[in-house]
């Protein structure tokens, strides 16, 4: 019986040193920390991000009071109480905007909206009316600003005679 010839003797390569040396980790611990100092405040700085938010959705809901006025063939007023406003259609039965801001939404009143705590409302006028073709009677200037530092302004804008909702830092 033929025997079967040796097998070639098996070289393992010698195993290369995996990870990384105290220096390199300290070295990178030590940059995430510096890093994070400067970029942790302004990550979870949420007020300029709400206060964003909130004039989209304050310019959102003027376009919806000028679609209402076009759509229901009524005026529509768009009234504002100090830290809050409401949309008002005024039908056959609504009257102009009320002297309290109503705690819930109704049909003659579909959008009530509070501010959040961190931002204030300023209205030049304080109601701004959209007619049954969706114009609205004057130039309305919504600013909001950051209450707690004050140092951020966001100004939304309705253009006089096209009804055009803009927003301004």
């Amino acid at each position: 019986m033929p025997t079967r010839p040796p097998l070639a003797p098996y070289n393992r390569p010698q195993q290369a040193s995996a990870g990384f040396t105290l220096f390199e980790s300290v070295l990178v611990i030590l940059i995430l920390g510096i890093v994070s100092v400067y970029a942790a405040p302004k990550a979870f700085n949420s007020s300029q991000m709400t206060l964003d938010a909130q004039a989209r959705t304050l310019a959102s809901d003027l376009q919806r009071a000028q679609w209402l006025a076009t759509t229901t063939g009524y005026s529509v007023y768009f009234c504002t109480f100090g830290n809050a406003y409401l949309v008002q259609i005024v039908n056959p039965v609504g009257t102009a905007c009320p002297a309290s801001l109503p705690a819930q939404t109704s049909s003659s009143q579909p959008v009530v909206v509070t501010l959040d705590k961190q931002a204030t409302l300023s209205a030049t006028p304080t109601a701004l009316l959209f007619g049954s073709l969706g114009q609205p009677s004057t130039t309305g200037s919504f600013q909001l600003n950051s209450a707690p530092s004050g140092n951020g302004t966001i100004t939304v804008r309705t253009a006089a005679v096209t009804g055009l909702v803009s927003i301004s830092p």
